[in-house]
């Protein structure tokens, strides 16, 4: 009855509703279905809450509000999208600082303190924030020395549209290692799975080198550091070991040139030393004396025997050795009675065991009770 008196107030009459409205008791309203009165032109009006509530809400896309029965809501989804932002667009935000008062902020000033909450702490994220601007912060993350191969690191994925993926280092080493390995005629390395090894047999071949081409070493008087050296240079010590003892090999070395040291005392060994062999019988008819002539003078250094036919038992049978001179001391090879197949004696002549040049030296076989042979080595010297 209220709101119908209230409806037809006009002129005059609407002191009394100030009056009345001062009377009223306080209740909560339904937003819904309650009303108000109103002034229009000097002309008291009624109206819905939810109504009058739907006018102050305008055009969502103006307001950003919403009105369902009287209840406004902030809309989001209904404003105008804007699909490319800029940093000079701005958004409301509570004012923490300043009693939560509604403020409007710029997505430039607003990246600032997201950017620094976003970094986190390096070590975890590896992110670090300037003024906003969020950066990948590899040296601020904890240090690891010794990565082991199940370890891993972020890629973008080529072949997915560049999506960020995890990859292991086994798994990284290989396309890197079929990278950094080249053209094996180019680098000098091969790939398999991600090891790479030195591949000379894939170099082109050179079949004349030449002083001024060059190799790589280890230098080992620089923590077997890679280094570049000539062939001319790596000449050097090369030589210097091949050269090794001059009165071992009869080389000498300068400056990685080789040269023969030629001196009889350097080769006698190989070239003044001798051997001569004879075979000598004990077997009836067969015990003679042999000479041995020889071109040049010699010494007789030492004389050897084997056994190649087992002596005859009852007695030993001897070999006498001398020069032309006569029998030489500590000259004689005694094969024992018996002795079997590959015995083996040796003596070294004292005197007597000089022999001219175009002289001889001579063997004598003898045994009372013949059988058995032996095969005689003389190991001889060129005598100056």
């Amino acid at each position: 009855m209220v709101n119908q008196k209230f409806s037809k107030l006009t002129g005059p009459q609407t002191k009394v509703m100030a009056k009345v409205m001062a009377n009223l008791d306080e209740a909560v309203p339904v937003l819904a279905t309650d009303e108000v009165p109103f002034l229009q032109g000097g002309v008291a009006k009624k109206v819905d809450i939810a109504n009058l509530v739907d006018g102050m809400t305008g055009t969502v896309t103006a307001t950003g509000l919403d009105n369902a029965d009287g209840v406004l809501t902030v809309d989001i989804a209904g404003l105008d999208a804007k699909v490319t932002p800029i940093a000079a667009d701005s958004v409301m935000l509570c004012d923490s600082a300043d009693e939560n008062a509604l403020k409007e902020a710029t997505l430039t000033n607003l990246a600032k303190p997201l950017a620094d909450i976003m970094a986190g702490t390096a070590t975890a994220t590896g992110l670090k924030d300037a003024s906003g601007v969020l950066t990948v912060d590899i040296a601020g993350l904890d240090p690891k020395t010794e990565p082991v191969a199940a370890d891993s690191v972020a890629i973008c994925d080529s072949e997915a549209t560049n999506a960020l993926k995890e990859v292991t280092l086994t798994n990284l080493a290989k396309p890197l290692a079929d990278v950094m390995a080249g053209t094996a005629s180019a680098t000098g390395l091969t790939d398999a799975s991600g090891v790479l090894t030195v591949d000379i047999a894939g170099l082109d071949p050179k079949t004349e080198p030449v002083a001024a081409d060059s190799v790589a070493i280890c230098d080992s008087e620089n923590t077997n550091a890679l280094k570049e050296v000539t062939i001319t240079n790596l000449a050097k010590p090369l030589a210097g070991v091949m050269a090794g003892v001059a009165e071992t090999t009869g080389l000498s070395d300068t400056t990685g040139v080789l040269t023969v040291a030629a001196k009889i005392a350097h080769l006698e060994d190989a070239l003044l030393k001798g051997c001569t062999t004879v075979p000598m019988s004990f077997e009836t008819g067969e015990q003679t004396t042999t000479k041995i002539y020889f071109p040049m003078k010699v010494t007789i250094n030492k004389i050897r025997g084997i056994v190649m036919k087992a002596v005859a038992d009852k007695d030993d049978g001897t070999i006498t050795c001398g020069n032309s001179t006569g029998a030489s001391d500590n000259g004689v090879i005694t094969a024992t009675e018996s002795a079997a197949l590959d015995t083996e004696y040796s003596v070294s002549p004292t005197t007597n065991n000089v022999v001219l040049a175009d002289g001889y030296y001579y063997l004598t076989s003898a045994k009372a009770n013949p059988g058995g042979k032996v095969l005689v080595s003389l190991e001889w010297t060129i005598t100056a």
